[in-house]
């Protein structure tokens, strides 16, 4: 099959059992392969790779963000890179208690999304038989924090995988770029755990924003609690409850009232204008 495969010059037969393939026609692959649309030499690839067998291509496993950049990235890279898209992020980190823990110090636990699912079972599942994998998400916070959440996620369903994943910061979607990012001369970079943590940072304020300004809109007046000094994470976690930072989301079928960062930056801007437009007229 390697030989069939790597001296085809456009196309190739092969014959088989149907039930050893399993992709001989299209409604008997499973859903997760049928989303892919891969052309039939990469399902060989991944069938040699599953019964042990080494296999020509493709070796390398890159992942972005955006669906959008599969198709240009796969052409520039070549046969030898399978490319998969997250389609934006894997995690999420709710408005509800379980998100935050107080009591090592504002520590989020975020939970994979419906569609990030999806994406890691995907990847996970792409990923057996690869030589390397390297996360080709965005060079900003969020596609650092993104490639955080793939690379822990890849590390607990192939433990295997654990410190090997690599890191390409990709400038621009073009040939030069690509080449020159994915260059064999190219050192493996690693995740910056700086950029994370800022990532982090800037997710923890949104939810503590988000849920302070929810409570004072829920309520109907702000209710601030009394300045106290003690730093203990059980004073903490009283101070946090009494400003509504431990306040459950609303019921299901309850009017949802909330406000973000953006949005109360936004108004706050608002309320300084309409303030001064007050004062000038009195």
């Amino acid at each position: 099959l390697n030989v069939a495969v790597s001296r085809a010059k456009s196309c190739f037969l092969c014959f088989g059992e149907d039930a050893r393939f399993g992709f001989t026609r299209p409604e008997q692959l499973p859903s997760d392969l049928r989303e892919l649309r891969d052309p039939p030499s990469r399902l060989l690839g991944r069938h040699m790779a599953n019964i042990g067998a080494k296999r020509l291509f493709p070796n390398v496993l890159v992942i972005v963000e955006a669906p959008g950049k599969v198709e240009s990235i796969s052409h520039y890279l070549g046969l030898d890179y399978q490319v998969l898209a997250t389609g934006g992020a894997v995690a999420e980190l709710g408005l509800d208690h379980a998100s935050l823990s107080y009591a090592d110090g504002l520590v989020p636990h975020h939970q994979l999304s419906a569609t990030g699912q999806d994406a890691i079972a995907r990847i996970c599942l792409m990923a057996k038989g690869m030589e390397r994998i390297v996360i080709a998400t965005d060079a900003d916070l969020m596609g650092e924090e993104i490639a955080w959440h793939v690379e822990t996620a890849i590390g607990q369903c192939l433990p295997e995988w654990a410190g090997r994943i690599e890191r390409v910061r990709l400038g621009a979607i073009t040939r030069e770029s690509i080449s020159e990012a994915f260059g064999a001369n190219e050192e493996p970079q690693r995740l910056d755990q700086s950029v994370v943590a800022a990532a982090l940072l800037r997710e923890v304020i949104d939810i503590l924003v988000a849920r302070r300004l929810g409570h004072v809109l829920a309520v109907g007046r702000e209710e601030l609690p009394e300045d106290e000094p003690g730093n203990t994470p059980e004073d903490l976690a009283a101070r946090a409850d009494a400003a509504g930072l431990l306040a459950q989301p609303p019921a299901k079928g309850a009017r949802n009232v909330g406000m973000g960062r953006v949005q109360a930056g936004v108004l706050a801007l608002m309320l300084r204008h309409l303030r001064g437009e007050l004062q000038t007229d009195g």
